[in-house]
């Protein structure tokens, strides 16, 4: 089977927004693609990178794109011919069906209303043989017959999400943990190649007496539909996160006054602001939550990503220092840039405006709400001594919040061994059931 070779996956930590459908020029995508492919077959690497958005270079370098190409070669055999062309309008990308040795596969090249490359791929096209979907097998620890799952929906309108409650079965009302995904537009069960961390956890809070409610984000349903130019965080995670508290206050089966929150990553990043929000939440629950700004937490990681061989090259520096030109705008940004249409970081000026003053330390510490905290000692990407550690300061003393660390888990809550890698999130996997047993204890005693 013929793995898929995205370009553009660099960065784990997924950007806040990803790029947004813009429909323009449909011929000269192809065009533009057609000329991509021959810089491909002449190894004109540099020429292909000149061409990309400046959020596209600093996730790839030329190297990088030396060895994606050829490293498919090596997989397919050599580029034989273009036996087909296609456009999508809503994403204005060109698209290339290639015929190699072994194999059809698709260049596809995603252009901006400047003709810059801002998403650049090869995949099996349509028409090939599927790949088989991934398998999602239920964590030992669930009990599928403790607890029934049914479709609710969140908010109403246009942008009304569709989520799912685990209800548990049996009489009387349950607390109840609202789950919210991390950055990037996520599915309910934050699904990752062959593994779905949310998904488990609500299985296994639901088996043991706990109601789970999670719900797929705004930019995963409706991103097309999305005014990006004005969208900040509460638009991708608060605003409806709010709305999921007021569904369960309504919802037969759950107790009320009962209801917490847990966030995972980004999701964590922003429980502050929903807590402040609404004084009524039971608490909340920061799984691997970021404490610090987004712009600086992808320099660091994209600087992991690069030494992982123990050396950083010339070319990795550069793309390190086009992250940080790019922060340095960010940190630059007054109300004056408000209506600003560049983007920075796949999101608007006024996104990173809206997040300049916030803390969220700072923030958790002026809410009296109990709050538990579970972190992965091998989390490469929110990690205890950047991180954590800012909380377990700006909280330091409250009896009624706790910190829990799990040596081998990485950043999705699963466990793994060595150094932690990208390549860890493919490997099929299941939320530790001591995070579950852990959300399960401190609910209970709340």
């Amino acid at each position: 089977m013929i793995k898929r070779v995205l370009l553009m996956a660099l960065i784990v930590l997924v950007l806040p927004l990803g790029v947004f459908a813009q429909e323009t020029m449909p011929e000269p995508a192809i065009t533009q693609a057609e000329a991509i492919l021959n810089q491909f077959l002449t190894g004109d690497y540099a020429g292909i990178y000149a061409q990309f958005s400046e959020d596209v270079k600093v996730m790839v370098t030329v190297e990088q794109l030396q060895e994606a190409w050829e490293g498919l070669i090596e997989q397919v055999g050599e580029f034989q011919s273009v036996v087909a062309t296609r456009y999508e309008a809503g994403s204005n990308t060109g698209i290339l069906t290639m015929q190699f040795a072994a194999i059809q596969l698709d260049l596809r090249v995603s252009f901006d209303e400047n003709d810059t490359i801002i998403g650049l791929q090869f995949a099996q096209p349509p028409s090939a043989e599927p790949t088989p979907a991934p398998m999602f097998s239920a964590p030992p620890y669930a009990d599928l017959n403790a607890f029934t799952e049914t479709d609710v929906t969140i908010g109403e309108g246009d942008l009304s999400l569709p989520g799912t409650l685990s209800l548990p079965n049996g009489e009387g009302t349950f607390p109840a943990v609202i789950l919210l995904a991390g950055s990037g537009p996520n599915d309910r069960d934050e699904t990752y190649a062959s593994n779905k961390p949310l998904r488990d956890i609500a299985w296994g809070l639901a088996s043991q007496g706990i109601a789970v409610l999670r719900y797929d984000k705004v930019t995963f349903a409706h991103g097309s539909a999305l005014d990006i130019l004005t969208f900040t965080i509460d638009d991708e995670i608060v605003n409806d996160a709010l709305l999921a508290v007021e569904l369960l206050r309504g919802t037969e089966g759950v107790d009320p006054s009962r209801i917490f929150v847990a966030g995972h990553s980004l999701g964590g990043y922003v429980l502050p602001r929903i807590g402040a929000a609404d004084a009524e939440i039971a608490g909340l629950i920061y799984l691997a939550a970021l404490a610090r700004p987004l712009q600086e937490v992808i320099i660091e990681q994209q600087t992991y990503l690069v030494g992982l061989d123990g050396t950083i090259s010339e070319a990795d520096q550069r793309g390190i220092d086009a992250i940080q030109t790019i922060a340095d705008q960010i940190n630059e940004l007054t109300s004056e840039d408000a209506d600003d249409d560049t983007l920075l970081i796949g999101a608007p000026a006024v996104y990173w405006l809206d997040l300049q003053d916030y803390n969220p330390a700072e923030s958790a510490a002026a809410l009296d709400v109990p709050m538990l905290f579970i972190q992965g000692e091998r989390d490469y990407q929110v990690t205890v001594e950047r991180d954590l550690s800012l909380w377990q300061a700006a909280l330091e003393g409250r009896d009624d919040v706790t910190f829990v660390t799990f040596p081998s888990l990485n950043h999705h809550m699963i466990p793994g061994d060595g150094q932690p890698t990208p390549a860890e999130y493919e490997i099929a996997g299941h939320v530790d059931g001591g995070v579950v047993n852990t959300i399960v204890e401190w609910v209970e005693s709340n």
